[in-house]
C-alpha cells in the first residue's frame, strides 16, 4: 500500500521537479542564440533586438519547461518499472507437488542438473 502511494506520488513529483529545473535553465540556455547573446552584451542599446531576445528567451523557457517535465516523467516511469513486482520468469519445481510425470522434463531444473552431470546434451 505504501509502495503504491510512493510510486503514484513519484509519478507526479518527478515531472514537476523536471519542469521546475527546465524552467530555471531556460534563460541560461537561451544565451546559445546569437540575438540573445548580442542583446545581453549591448544592454539596453537597441529596442528591437531586446524585444526579439525577450521572445526567444520566452520560447526557450517554455521549451525547456516541457522538456524537463518529459525527462521527469521518463525518470518516474523508469523508477516505477524497477520497483514494480513481477512474477518470476524461470521455472521452479514444487517438490511436494512434483509427481515426476515427465511433462515438464525439458524444463525441470533437477533433470537439467542430472543431464549436465551425466555429460549428455540437454
Amino acid at each position: 500500500m505504501i509502495r503504491r502511494a510512493v510510486l503514484i506520488a513519484g509519478l507526479f513529483l518527478w515531472p514537476l521537479l523536471g519542469a521546475w529545473v527546465g524552467h530555471g535553465s531556460g534563460p541560461e540556455l537561451a544565451r546559445i542564440n546569437n540575438v540573445v547573446a548580442i542583446a545581453r552584451r549591448n544592454g539596453n542599446g537597441n529596442r528591437i533586438v531586446q524585444i526579439q531576445a525577450a521572445e526567444i528567451t520566452n520560447r526557450f523557457t517554455a521549451g525547456t519547461t516541457i522538456f524537463g517535465a518529459w525527462c521527469g516523467l521518463v525518470v518516474a516511469l523508469q523508477i516505477a518499472a524497477v520497483l514494480s513486482r513481477r512474477a518470476p520468469h524461470h521455472y521452479e519445481v514444487d517438490p511436494i507437488l512434483c509427481t515426476t510425470c515427465g511433462r515438464c522434463w525439458t524444463r525441470c531444473p533437477v533433470e537439467r542438473k542430472r543431464v549436465k552431470r551425466a555429460g549428455a546434451p540437454s
